[in-house]
């Protein structure tokens, strides 16, 4: 009888935490914990991936995030539902790490926001991709994008009527085509107070 009672406070405290639309991650958590804030995710995939389909708030504790455990390009953290991902601490002291071994972030979902976080490290060998920082719809703000590389689009690439990049820093980016790096691509979208 115990056990039950205590299985089932376990699983509505789970309820509660996505419910209320905040789930935690940690560079010390696992992916198997509940995502709340004393039993954080390690990886933000999946923390997007048990996020409810609206509304959800990700914090990111400070630390370094390896995009996946994969090493493929095709793997990269993707956002693909109105979820806001956000630091709880310095941009500079939240890193989203691709490892040089594949792309490192896609939005692609109204709504969904990227906010506070170092993206680095992407990495992508073909035309017309992106290393660092892919946006089709949604929005990326006060984030740092840097250090990441594609054969053409190299930082950030904006491709959707919905794809907003604000308040941002983009640097040291590194492109095939440019070896002086072309920072941010635009070829739908808006840019805002970005260097």
């Amino acid at each position: 009888m115990k056990s039950i009672s205590v299985a089932f406070a376990v699983l509505s405290g789970v309820c509660a935490s996505v419910a209320h639309g905040d789930l935690w991650v940690s560079p010390t958590g696992s992916d198997s914990n509940a995502g709340t804030q004393g039993a954080p995710f390690r990886s933000v995939q999946a923390a997007v991936d048990a996020a409810p389909a609206e509304g959800c708030v990700i914090h990111l504790a400070e630390g370094s995030y390896f995009v996946t455990a994969g090493t493929t390009p095709s793997e990269m953290l993707t956002v693909g539902k109105p979820v806001r991902i956000v630091a709880d601490g310095a941009r500079a002291n939240t890193v989203l790490d691709a490892e040089k071994k594949r792309r490192a972030v896609w939005i692609n979902c109204e709504g969904a926001e990227l906010s506070g976080v170092t993206v680095r490290n992407g990495y992508f060998q073909n035309w017309n991709f992106f290393g660092g920082v892919r946006i089709s719809a949604g929005t990326v703000s006060n984030c740092i994008i840097e250090a990441n590389y594609s054969y053409h689009n190299d930082g950030a690439w904006l491709d959707g009527d919905k794809a907003v990049l604000t308040d941002s820093i983009v640097r040291n980016n590194t492109s095939g085509t440019n070896p002086n790096g072309m920072g941010i691509t635009v070829d739908k979208g808006l840019v805002e107070r970005c260097e």
